[in-house]
């Protein structure tokens, strides 16, 4: 794939390659990925129980559960607790496989 697919999918502009050296369209490309890597590890955290070792989807009570996709798809969720009687907002869409 060329880079000026990958230019659009980054939410820049059209009218904007065309402005740019290879250079710059690199540079923020580089970013962009940056960034998206820097949001998934951010959510991944989010979904780390400190308690067990950090492990994913582990709070063991009632007990743990499993999430399997047919076919590979992705699955998404929110997470929300239950706090003192009340539940806590949803958190962001993630990814989880």
């Amino acid at each position: 794939m060329g880079l000026y697919p990958v230019f659009l999918d980054a939410g820049y502009g059209p009218e904007y390659f065309w402005e740019l050296s290879f250079g710059e369209v690199s540079d923020l490309l580089e970013s962009y990925a940056r960034r998206k890597e820097h949001e998934q590890k951010k959510r991944e955290a989010e979904l780390k129980n400190n308690t067990l070792g950090g492990e994913k989807w582990y709070w063991g009570f009632p007990q743990a559960f499993g999430i399997t996709s047919r076919n590979g798809e992705s699955i998404y969720v929110k997470v929300s607790a239950v706090v003192n009687g009340r539940e806590t907002p949803q958190s962001e869409t993630l990814k989880v496989s």
